[in-house]
């Protein structure tokens, strides 16, 4: 009787804790960088559309799992996220198309959903670019959390259907922007918690294995 209760437990408990563990392992995107609403506004041109990118400086490396900036468009239309190399010049993420309704309110508009690592040491430009005109909000104070800060000059582009970087024009604003992201735990790589997990899940398969053989 206790070895069929034992192998019972066994069989039930482990399914959870292999559940508990693979939900530990990974860690939960959190807001790693908040600007806050700046007072400022810059009006960028429809057709086209003009970009705006700002800065980020990263002294931790960070899987960035998405964005958002503080915009409104007053007749609506398409705004695409992308991010960009320290030079402004080789884009490393370029969202599609995302529809913002007309609105003269600003609001904070998010990048859809996306996985990209960013090394320690370098420099990125997180930016907006639309295909009608849009009203974007900055500011010049810079920023620092969690190991990212917001820096100065911004850079400018064109062409919303494949931006390119404007040539000398850039400026020395902070555009309002949130980076979520999580920093410090690789994937798939079990933390302290989840190994004392790991060892009483092998415990149970001992303890079944051995009610077997009697």
């Amino acid at each position: 009787m206790q070895s069929f209760l034992s192998n019972k437990f066994a069989s039930r408990a482990l399914p959870l804790i292999l559940f508990t563990i693979l939900s530990s392992a990974s860690a939960n995107a959190a807001l790693l960088l908040d600007t806050g609403v700046g007072s400022n506004t810059t009006d960028r041109g429809p057709g086209n559309g003009e970009g705006f990118a700002v800065g980020v400086s990263f002294s931790t490396t960070t899987t960035v799992t998405g964005f958002a900036m503080d915009f409104f468009m007053p007749d609506g239309g398409n705004m695409k996220f992308m991010i960009w190399d320290s030079l402004g010049t080789t884009n490393l993420y370029w969202g599609t198309a995302q529809a913002v309704a007309a609105s003269n309110v600003t609001s904070s508009f998010q990048s859809n959903a996306f996985s990209l690592v960013l090394n320690a040491g370098n420099t990125y430009y997180f930016g907006v670019i639309g295909d009608a005109a849009y009203t974007l909000t900055y500011t010049f104070t810079v920023t620092s959390q969690n190991g990212l800060s917001t820096i100065t000059p911004n850079f400018n582009y064109g062409n919303f259907a494949n931006p390119t970087l404007t040539v000398n024009d850039q400026g020395g604003a902070q555009g309002d922007l949130k980076i979520y992201g999580t920093q410090g735990v690789v994937e798939g790589v079990p933390e302290p918690a989840s190994l004392g997990l790991i060892g009483a899940g092998l415990v149970l398969l001992a303890v079944r294995a051995s009610r077997r053989k009697l």
